[in-house]
């Protein structure tokens, strides 16, 4: 990776961080409707990012979201979890041609039709761990549920609406 994808990243990380933290963490629909856009960081790194990289990436956000957040390793544990399994959905996810270097997942990159199956496996992953470990126990499974699929949906289409912002579709007359 070169500098200036790194510097992409890091940029991106911190305008997610500010996002969350100041914008929509309060911001909830409905009562079951929680938005976790901060998750976007780790989604959208570039497909051959190490594991183990990847994983420590997952803790330091999830530690940072903790601290604001007053949850006690809920976030940490979520998003090292989808840093685990992210590399086992995007090889299920992948397209027949494969990928490009220093390809991130975004919209831009790979089309509509892939990023959102991806993203919203990713975001139910991350929303099912988080809601689970929060409640810690099966008494209301099916709210906890209801919870999940609407904060999945929620953050996916925040995701979405931001990466539309980021990369308008051209217009190819």
């Amino acid at each position: 990776m070169n500098t200036s994808i790194i510097l992409k990243h890091i940029v991106s990380m911190v305008l997610l961080f500010l996002i969350q933290l100041l914008l929509v963490r309060n911001f909830v629909l409905f009562g079951v409707a929680f938005s976790f856009v901060y998750i976007g960081m780790i989604a959208f790194l570039p497909v051959e990012t190490n594991r183990s990289v990847l994983i420590t990436i997952g803790f330091v956000i999830g530690f940072i979201m903790d601290l604001f957040y007053d949850t006690l390793g809920m976030h940490t544990a979520a998003c090292v979890l989808v840093c685990y399994f992210r590399k086992y959905l995007v090889h299920f996810l992948t397209p027949t041609g494969g990928y490009d270097n220093n390809i991130s997942l975004s919209i831009k990159d790979l089309g509509l039709t892939w990023y959102i199956p991806y993203l919203f496996i990713f975001v139910f992953i991350h929303h099912f761990a988080l809601f689970f470990l929060e409640i810690a126990s099966l008494h209301l499974f099916f709210y906890t549920l209801l919870k999940i699929f609407c904060s999945t949906i929620f953050t996916v289409l925040l995701l979405t609406i931001g990466e539309f912002l980021i990369y308008p579709p051209s217009n190819n007359r």
